[in-house]
Formats: C-alpha cells, sequence, structure tokens
C-alpha cells in the first residue's frame, strides 16, 4: 500500500470511527488547539485501532506483483523451497543478463517467498520486505545460489 493510500485509509477510519472527525479533512497538525485537540471515548480509540489493524492485516495478505505475472509473460520461476525443514514457495523474475535493478545487481529483479501463506521476503527492484528470520535467510540463500 503506498504511502498516500494509507493516508486516505487512516482519514477514512477516523472519520467513521471518531465523531469528532466528521469534519476533519485530514491528520495534519494545524497548530491550533481547537483543531488538533480533541475528546474521543475509549471506545472511539478502541474502534479506531481496530479497524487500523484489520487495514494492516488485509494489505499484509494481498497479493503482489511478483506473485502473478501477466499473461505471456517470460523468465518466471516458480516452486517449492526445503528450508531448514520448512516449505517455502517462491516466485521469482529471473532475466538472462545481470541487471541494475536485480538483487545484488544480478540476474533476479523480483522475488517473493511465502511461508505458511505469510510473505517473509518481497523484492521488487528494491526491497520491500528483507529476509530476517532464518526460513526466510535460508531460503533467499537457495534462490540467488539457483538464479543470480
Amino acid at each position: 500500500m503506498t504511502k498516500e493510500k494509507l493516508e486516505k485509509e487512516l482519514i477514512r477510519i477516523a472519520r467513521e470511527k471518531v465523531v469528532s472527525m466528521e469534519d476533519r479533512e485530514d491528520l495534519e497538525c494545524h497548530k491550533n488547539g481547537e483543531e488538533d485537540f480533541f475528546e474521543i471515548a475509549i471506545f472511539e480509540l478502541k474502534n479506531v485501532m481496530l479497524a487500523a489493524y484489520e487495514l494492516g492485516k488485509k494489505d499484509s495478505e494481498m497479493p503482489t506483483k511478483a506473485s502473478k505475472p501477466a499473461d505471456g509473460e517470460t523468465g518466471w520461476k516458480k516452486g517449492i523451497l526445503d528450508a531448514v525443514g520448512e516449505k517455502v514457495d517462491y516466485w521469482a523474475k529471473v532475466y538472462e543478463e545481470p541487471s541494475e535493478f536485480g538483487i545484488n545487481g544480478g540476474r533476479i529483479s523480483k522475488l517473493m517467498l511465502k511461508h505458511n501463506g505469510t510473505i517473509i521476503l518481497n523484492y521488487d527492484r528494491g526491497w520491500d520486505v528483507k529476509p530476517t528470520d532464518e526460513i526466510s535467510k535460508a531460503a533467499y540463500k537457495q534462490i540467488l545460489k539457483m538464479y543470480n
């Protein structure tokens, strides 16, 4: 989700869940006490937090470009890896020649790894989700060895 889309969604949530936000156009500081500070009921705060959580959860479950190659698009590799005893699904866009947009200047320009349906690594000409745990790091090393 882009920063602009996130901002719009947060404003929508605030307007829906907080009565005193209904007429507010943004979430920016106006340096005006009457506009920047207002009372909010605890149930409104709870509803805002739950809605924001659900928005983040929904966004993290959405497939990225890397998971859906266009019809007829070539160079895509997909499969299942065994990374430290765990199954990891992968999708990779691999070119014949290395590129400045590839991982480490290599041939892989797009890569997604999923473990139990959760994205654990995503690279789309730049890092969206870097490998952080043992499983993602092990799978990432395997992919680099195979394709980069």
